[in-house]
């Protein structure tokens, strides 16, 4: 959060390093009819939908960036859901209370799991099993 009497904004997302399988999806709610095609063939893909004004997104978006950077089997597709009453939101986010909230999907692309708030362990764990390791 950047403050000022008027001036108020919230920080840009952390860039990714280059070559690491990162695209933004979407920002600021807009609607993304289907998720297949931003999946990554081959590759343990995370969804993210989350928010620049959610803390405990940027902790996960941190930790998910550093993975990317060392694991080349993983791609991160991030969707900014803007706010609660987006189109993005509406299509995806009914029923979930609380943000971070990430798809995970194995190499062949069929989801294994979704996660609602900040939990790295269980994402960790999550993508592993994702990536059919033990």
């Amino acid at each position: 959060l950047v403050l000022g009497a008027g001036q108020g904004s919230y920080l840009p997302w952390e860039k990714p390093k280059e070559g690491s399988d990162v695209k933004q999806v979407t920002l600021d709610g807009e609607d993304v009819p289907d998720l297949g095609p931003h999946l990554a063939p081959g590759k343990v893909t995370l969804i993210d939908f989350s928010a620049k004004w959610c803390e405990p997104c940027r902790t996960l978006d941190a930790h998910v960036l550093k993975l990317v950077e060392t694991d080349p089997a993983l791609a991160y597709r991030k969707l900014d859901v803007g706010d609660w009453d987006t189109p993005l939101a509406g299509r995806y986010l009914k029923g979930i209370k609380e943000l971070p909230y990430v798809l995970v999907f194995d190499k062949t692309g069929k989801q294994v799991d979704a996660l609602v708030g900040l939990d790295l362990p269980k994402l960790d764990a999550t993508i592993k099993k994702a990536a059919g390791a033990p």
